[in-house]
């Protein structure tokens, strides 16, 4: 046992304390799995006894482990350090900084941690710091930018006030990670100068493929004006392929979000995903495209929830030949959708000024057609016959859209009725009363109406079923 080397307790929920493992035979561990155990605190005679050790694993332990010991710093040889989902932590020790030969630090789920050590930027070999869901934290530690030059993966920058890092920073690191979430937690009065003159901090980040930012702060009466200049120097680098944006409280994008670089067909060329949550001091989205193939090559999905101030859609949109989902969710300013010829999914929901539709007859490529809660629609669906591509059709709480018979008929006799998966009966019953002596139409009423309370019925059980499983449904119920 003294030439020990490996050892794995890991998922072992009875364990509580390590007093019985401290012993001579440690000092040659280096490899320590601790994961899924119950450790609510940790001796320091762990990390003086084994100064060998290069792997230690101790995520998922116990709520009550707030913070881990002074003498993890004697760890020299450390190189892989676990301390996610332990929601309970919430500091470290600054005496992490002397773990030198640190390569990766895992914190993923630690939601109630506030700050990292300022000594952090002394990790210089450290290439992955994982802090997804690390909502608690404060800000970066000053100079990590400048210290943490073999940084490779970041998941988590957190822009905040008091002392943290400047979003300066951030320009300092390779980050050769796909993925990162900004986090704009307050501003500083020092950050006003980068806000008013400073370049783009991001646009060096070729191998980012993934960025969210997300908004969370109170900038007072100039909230709009400094959400539109921290905006503007967080462009993505041009080879960006999904883009969120969350609590944006601008009331204008910055000329990036025209999409369109002046020096350049396309300023995002492989940009195929555009996110818009929770905008609602947003009043006005310009698409600055003077010809067709300045647009957006390969932007497939659109999202926009949220945006009550936007009073309209960019018209341009209408010449995006490759958008192929559009998700338009709680967006009661909305009056009207542009024409999208080519999209095989449109789902509208809650949009309580929405008066019209584009003309569905020229959208030949819709598998998926979904609107709900939009009770100033009124909107006559003709077309529907042409619409041979259609898989799913819902449509309810839309009081005033009224379905020609002939149109249902004709998708219901291609298709079967399988593929009306949430119709309001009192849509159904109101379309179909005045016709009882129509033997087709009565029997695609009858047809419609059964199979709408089956699949009612189906869906209920189903998710019962889900419910009681633990299992999560591939399915949209709306």
């Amino acid at each position: 046992m003294k030439n020990l080397q490996f050892l794995d307790l890991s998922q072992n929920g009875s364990l509580k304390t390590l007093s019985d493992l401290m012993g001579e035979y440690m000092e040659h561990l280096k490899h320590l799995n601790l994961s899924g155990c119950s450790l609510s605190s940790l001796h320091g005679e762990l990390f003086y006894g084994t100064k060998n050790l290069q792997f230690l694993d101790l995520c998922w332990n116990s709520e009550d482990m707030v913070t881990i010991p002074t003498l993890v710093g004697n760890l020299e040889k450390l190189r892989h350090l676990n301390l996610s989902d332990n929601e309970g932590l919430e500091v470290l020790p600054e005496s992490l900084g002397n773990l030198t030969k640190l390569e990766t630090l895992k914190l993923n789920d630690c939601w109630r941690l506030i700050t990292l050590p300022q000594s952090t930027s002394k990790l210089c070999s450290l290439r992955q710091l994982e802090n997804e869901h690390c909502w608690g934290l404060r800000g970066m530690p000053s100079r990590i930018g400048q210290g943490l030059s073999r940084l490779e993966k970041l998941s988590l920058w957190v822009w905040g006030s008091g002392e943290s890092e400047n979003i300066e920073g951030l320009r300092g690191l390779s980050l050769l990670g796909s993925s990162l979430l900004i986090y704009i937690k307050g501003l500083r009065k020092e950050d006003d100068a980068t806000l008013r003159d400073g370049d783009e901090v991001l646009t060096n980040k070729t191998n980012l493929s993934e960025l969210v930012i997300w908004f969370n702060f109170n900038g007072g009466d100039d909230v709009s004006s400094s959400s539109e200049q921290v905006l503007r120097i967080l462009k993505p680098p041009s080879n960006i392929e999904s883009l969120s944006i969350e609590s944006y409280r601008g009331m204008r994008f910055p000329e990036w979000m025209e999409m369109r670089d002046p020096h350049s067909s396309s300023s995002f060329p492989r940009l195929w995903t555009i996110r818009l949550r929770s905008m609602w001091n947003l009043e006005e989205w310009v698409l600055n495209w003077r010809h067709k193939e300045e647009c957006l090559p390969t932007l497939q999905f659109l999202e926009i929830i949220n945006c009550d101030g936007l009073k309209s859609l960019p018209e341009e949109l209408g010449n995006l030949a490759t958008l192929k989902s559009l998700y338009i969710y709680d967006y009661h300013e909305l009056v009207s959708v542009p024409q999208l010829i080519c999209l095989e999914a449109l789902s509208i929901t809650e949009c309580s000024e929405l008066v019209s539709m584009p003309q569905l007859e020229l959208m030949t490529s819709l598998e998926d057609l979904s609107i709900s809660k939009c009770p100033k629609l009124k909107f006559l669906f003709h077309g529907l016959r042409h619409l041979t591509s259609l898989q799913r059709l819902r449509i309810n709480k839309c009081p005033r859209v009224v379905i020609p018979n002939e149109e249902l008929d004709a998708l219901v006799a291609l298709r079967g009725p399988s593929f009306l998966e949430d119709i309001d009966e009192e849509l159904i019953h109101d379309q179909y009363h005045h016709q009882e002596d129509s033997t087709t139409t009565s029997k695609t009423r009858s047809s419609i109406h059964h199979f709408y309370l089956t699949t009612h019925n189906q869906q209920q059980q189903q998710q019962q079923f889900h419910k009681s499983s633990g299992h999560s449904s591939s399915i949209l119920y709306v």
